[in-house]
């Protein structure tokens, strides 16, 4: 069996992490090998999120996209391109679609955003990619403002703009980006988002 990447997007707080826990588990009962993948996942990428989303009060936006671009591309030659060539399934929170959505959030140079976001997808473009689409309003009372970082904490606005800016890119390539109501109840979604996996691994 070939290998696999798989990314999911969206903004705080719409339930990536459980949909990327339930995909897992089903690819494993489905006999894949898998792997998961995100910005912690090298030690640079460790230190730098550290770094930029609770050392650094502020950051200009062009330094933040290059910021996250350097971690996506250390995740990118160290985790991920390995396990594909392995011919494993690489499960990745956030990717290429990140670094473009949050980029145009705060109005950073579109000549950059587009140039890191297409290089990022010419190393390696997913296979299917999943937006988890949710009202800011909804998705950020989930968030526990004890222990966000400084992101999280941004005004409604950035959020409301972040949703947005993903929803331009799933009507950009829709083939790529499958966009689930993630408003829904968990169980819904998920039996969506099976019906996207059963079709990509049938």
């Amino acid at each position: 069996m070939r290998g696999a990447f798989i990314t999911f997007e969206g903004g705080h707080g719409v339930g990536k992490s459980t949909m990327i826990d339930l995909t897992v588990n089903w690819l494993v009962q489905q006999g894949r090998l898998v792997v998961r993948a995100n910005d912690q996942s090298t030690e640079f990428g460790k230190v730098t999120r550290r770094m930029h989303l609770y050392d650094i009060k502020e950051l200009t936006p062009l330094a933040e996209t290059y910021l996250i671009a350097a971690m996506r591309v250390e995740t990118l030659h160290r985790i991920v391109l390995p396990a594909i060539a392995a011919n494993q399934v690489v499960i990745a929170e956030r990717y290429a679609d990140a670094v473009l959505a949050f980029g145009r959030a705060r109005s950073t140079d579109e000549v950059v955003l587009k140039a890191v976001h297409e290089s990022l997808l010419s190393m390696a473009r997913p296979d299917a990619t999943i937006l988890l689409d949710a009202s800011p309003d909804q998705a950020l009372a989930r968030i526990d403002r004890h222990t966000a970082h400084r992101v999280e904490l941004e005004p409604l606005a950035f959020h409301r703009s972040l949703r947005d800016r993903y929803r331009e890119i799933s009507t950009a390539d829709p083939t790529r980006v499958q966009v689930l109501n993630a408003q829904q109840p968990a169980s819904i979604v998920w039996q969506e988002l099976k019906q996207i996996l059963t079709s990509l691994f049938s």
